[in-house]
Formats: C-alpha cells, structure tokens, sequence
C-alpha cells in the first residue's frame, strides 16, 4: 500500500492493484484478511484530514491519515494484538520502553540520550522534531540501515525534512 495527498494504491506482488483518490473515494472493501476502510477529509466537520483505517484478520488495527494541503502523514496503532517484538523504522518504537521523556524534556533511548535543547517543537506539524545529528541515537542504528534500493523507493517523491531545514536561525 502507498498513500499520499493524491493517492492511495493497493499492489500485490509489486504490481498496482487498485488505485483510489483520497480526496474524492470512501472505500469499504477487504483484500484477502485485510479489511480497508477509507474516508476523505471533511472540513464542515471539523475532520481535517484524509482517514484511512487498515483491520487485520489477526485483530492488528492501525489507521493512517494525510492532511491534504500539505501530505503529512500521521500513524496511529488502534490495537497491536498478535504482534511480538516488531522491528523497522516505525515497530521498533512499538516496544516497550523504546524511549521515554523526562521532565526536563531528554528523550532517552537504548542507545543514548538527546538534550532537550536538540529538538524543536513544529508549529505546522503539531510535532517535535530532533536535529540532524540525533537522529541515529533516536533510530538506535544507522540511518543508512532505512535506505530502500527496490523499485517501491520511487514512489516515495517527498523526502523526511531536517531540523536544520525548518527552523530559521
């Protein structure tokens, strides 16, 4: 599955199986023990984003959403039942105790500490984001690990914006 602001395509086996438009599709369908759900945002109700809820058979449920004037995407894990010791960019941080934040706003992991003073909080995001050379100690491994060299790294047009890339100095 790919999902940007224009777009939300099914494959299978690498091969487009279905294509919807976020904007304009709701969609109920289920493709093999997946059940997909998907609702256009709706800004007389104060629904500001495009919504797209993903079942599994197993009970695994998340859902992700776009906004969309500006593709950013949000992930939210509605229940992770069946899912044990989950790894990659996203699962790792599913793990208990993956990293906390104390009172003065150091964010430890695993694999060291990041200063509160390393990140920033993202007005337009609603989110914080940790500079540049944080970013290993957040991932615990090196950011060349996430590289992807297959034909889907195509599809992915808008790349992860730095710290140092945002905020004026």
């Amino acid at each position: 599955m790919a999902l940007t602001r224009e777009t939300l395509e099914i494959y299978e086996n690498g091969k487009l199986l279905i294509k919807y438009n976020p904007a304009e599709d709701t969609v109920d369908e289920y493709f093999y023990d997946v059940h997909l759900k998907m609702k256009p945002a709706d800004h007389e109700h104060h629904r500001n984003r495009h919504n797209v809820e993903i079942v599994q058979e197993d009970g695994f449920r998340f859902r992700l959403t776009v906004k969309p004037e500006v593709g950013s995407l949000g992930i939210e894990l509605e229940d992770v039942f069946g899912i044990k010791n989950p790894e990659g960019l996203m699962g790792q941080f599913l793990n208990e105790g993956s990293y906390t934040i104390d009172n003065e706003g150091v964010i430890s992991t695993k694999s060291g500490e990041i200063e509160s003073e390393a990140r920033a909080w993202h007005e337009g995001d609603k989110c914080f984001q940790i500079e540049e050379r944080s970013v290993e100690t957040f991932l615990g491994q090196p950011i060349s690990n996430y590289y992807v060299e297959n034909l889907f790294a195509e599809m992915f047009y808008k790349g992860a914006a730095l710290l140092e890339d945002t905020v004026e100095k």
